[in-house]
C-alpha cells in the first residue's frame, strides 16, 4: 500500500532522472506524482518542459495551463506556455505569455531552468 508521502520520493527520482537526461522515465514519474498530487504546479511545469522538448506541444500546453490555474502568479508557467505556443506558431499568444512572465517575475524568483527542486 502506497504511503501518503510516496509522491515526494517519486518527485525526487523524477528530478534526478531529468538531470541525467533520462526524459522518458522522468516524465513517467512526474505523471505518477501528478496522479497522487494534481495540485503540484511545479510538477506540471517540469513535465511541461520535458513534453515541449519532445515536441508534444498539445499535452505540454495542458500542463502549463494547469500550473497557471493552480498558481496564477507563477511566472514560469507563462514562460513554458509561451514556449509551447511559439512552437505551434501562435506568436501573438506566445508574446503575451512572455510579457506576463516578465510582469509576474520578482527579484527573489529564479528561472525554472535554474530551479533545482519541486518543493
Amino acid at each position: 500500500m502506497p504511503r501518503p508521502d510516496d509522491y515526494i520520493v517519486r518527485a525526487r527520482l523524477a528530478e534526478l532522472l531529468e538531470r541525467l537526461g533520462e526524459d522518458d522515465p522522468a516524465m513517467e514519474h512526474y505523471r505518477k506524482v501528478l496522479q497522487a498530487r494534481p495540485d503540484l504546479a511545479r510538477a506540471h511545469l517540469r513535465l511541461d518542459r520535458l513534453l515541449i522538448g519532445q515536441e508534444q506541444v498539445a499535452e505540454a500546453l495542458q500542463h502549463g495551463q494547469e500550473a497557471l490555474r493552480i498558481d496564477p502568479a507563477l511566472y514560469e508557467a507563462h514562460q513554458v506556455i509561451g514556449l509551447a505556443m511559439q512552437q505551434q506558431g501562435r506568436l501573438d499568444e506566445a508574446e503575451h505569455h512572455f510579457s506576463e512572465a516578465q510582469r509576474h517575475e520578482t527579484n527573489g524568483n529564479v528561472d525554472l531552468r535554474q530551479r533545482q527542486d519541486l518543493f
